[in-house]
């Protein structure tokens, strides 16, 4: 039995089976391993090989592949180098590493990046089709858990947007910069790909901030500024009544996203390591990307003037690590930042 024919939509790296044939990338240039991936996928599916890093990366940016088979001991830049990439940069693709020499200590690793299956040559062709077909199954209910969560997300977004047009673009600029922090700071790829998808969440609570206030020109007073800060326990309570893993991070993103690293913020005054990273995470971005965007009560600062404040902040509004994550990574997070003008 052969997985169920697909064919894909695509948004970013995202994407989905509908009808079709389920893509295989072959990365191995080995003759026999050639004619037992022949001889086990005929015509059911369509597969491709790369046989260097380059070929590799140039047919994943072509086209999005259902599935990778990496031979982690070809020469030039194959091995976990190569698979931590794919993880990162095509998520939807499934990994199986095909490897000569069986090292639990190197599977367990690419495990723990996030590799789904694992193969020793020589292998049968049954032994091939078995893992692959466990694998997709598996991903496809990955995919179908993901869709239903993105929903919400999307629900929650438009809901805000409707209410604060300019909180409406900038939490859309949220997700693929947080994530990338978060890979930058060595988050597991599930825990990166929540924080992708909650990230977008965190101001949701400001759709019972009065309008007057999230478009006044001038300073907030005091009982105004009150009423704004309501917006992170107002999103938690939103957010937090839920079994699901990712709205419990997006609740808990929307309640510490202005807590301070000095322990100066707000709602809890919670200090340091005390606030959960994805928290401390979102707080750098939201103040980055806010501080680049024309607002109803103040101007885009420059580039220069947004690193020189969130450099200063380093220590004192923010977790000093997160800062030099985004500012050594800066021209990166901006060409993520323009994806979403």
């Amino acid at each position: 039995m052969t997985p169920d024919p697909t064919t894909w939509s695509t948004s970013g790296s995202s994407w989905k089976a509908t009808s079709g044939c389920t893509r295989i990338l072959v990365m191995d240039d080995q003759p026999d391993v050639h004619r037992t991936l022949d001889h086990a996928l005929g015509e059911r599916y369509s597969y491709e090989f790369a046989s260097c890093a380059e070929e590799a990366r140039e047919k994943l940016l072509a086209a999005p592949f259902h599935l990778a088979l990496c031979e982690i001991q070809m020469p030039g830049e194959f091995g976990l180098a190569l698979v931590e990439e794919i993880i990162r940069e095509y998520p939807a693709t499934a990994i199986i590493l095909i490897t000569g020499l069986d090292d639990p200590e190197m599977a367990e690793r690419a495990f723990g990046l996030g590799v789904s299956g694992y193969l020793v040559k020589p292998f049968l062709a049954r032994q091939l089709l078995i893992t692959m077909m466990n694998v997709l199954r598996q991903r496809d209910i990955v995919e179908r858990q993901v869709e239903a969560q993105q929903e919400t997300v999307e629900c929650l977004a438009r809901a805000i947007e409707m209410h604060d047009a300019q909180t409406g673009q900038h939490v859309k600029r949220m997700g693929s910069i947080a994530a990338f922090l978060g890979d930058q700071l060595g988050l597991d790829r599930d825990r990166v790909l929540l924080l992708r998808a909650a990230a977008p969440m965190h101001d949701v609570g400001k759709i019972a901030t009065p309008e007057v206030i999230l478009q006044k020109p001038g300073p907030l007073t005091p009982g105004e500024r009150k009423q704004m800060e309501r917006h992170t326990t107002v999103g938690h309570e939103i957010l937090g009544d839920s079994d699901s893993d990712l709205l419990r991070m997006a609740a808990k993103i929307a309640l510490t996203h202005h807590e301070r690293w000095d322990g100066n913020g707000y709602p809890l005054g919670l200090r340091g390591e005390g606030i959960p990273l994805e928290g401390r995470i979102v707080a750098v971005v939201d103040v980055f990307d806010a501080l680049l965007s024309d607002r109803c009560y103040w101007p885009a600062m420059s580039v220069e003037a947004v690193a020189a404040t969130i450099r200063e902040g380093g220590g004192t509004q923010f977790d000093p690590q997160i800062v030099d994550a985004l500012l050594d990574h800066l021209d990166e997070a901006l060409r993520l930042r323009a994806a979403h003008p």
